[in-house]
């Protein structure tokens, strides 16, 4: 069986409070909150969950406010596959050593993709 090109590495949920959102999710699938980043508060699961992630954005724009992160073995040439399938790369972003692509599917769903 061929490996995948990505595996999903987080569920992220944008918000404008992210210390009420992640109380909300966390009660709600009884997870505590975890670490906490200038941007991010992490509700980590039990072995096997999918890691899910509250991320603070300044004003909401709409559209989905929940998104994939997909992690990649090989960054370029996942967003060459991601394009040949019909998606598109929106715009690539960095963060102090973190990097990644924000692309859109087919239908205009946004997602990343990070190494």
């Amino acid at each position: 069986m061929k490996s995948p090109t990505a595996k999903i590495a987080c569920l992220i949920i944008n918000t404008t409070n992210p210390d009420a959102s992640a109380r909300f999710w966390g009660a709600l699938l009884d997870r505590e909150v975890g670490k906490q980043y200038s941007a991010y508060n992490e509700l980590p699961g039990n072995t096997g969950d999918i890691k899910l992630t509250i991320q603070k954005v300044e004003q909401w724009s709409g559209g989905s406010s929940i998104h994939f992160d997909l992690k990649v073995n090989d960054f370029e040439e996942a967003i060459r596959k991601i394009e040949a399938l019909g998606g598109k790369l929106v715009k690539r972003e960095s963060q102090n050593r973190w990097y990644w692509a924000v692309l859109a599917d087919p239908d205009g769903n946004l997602f990343c993709i990070l190494p």
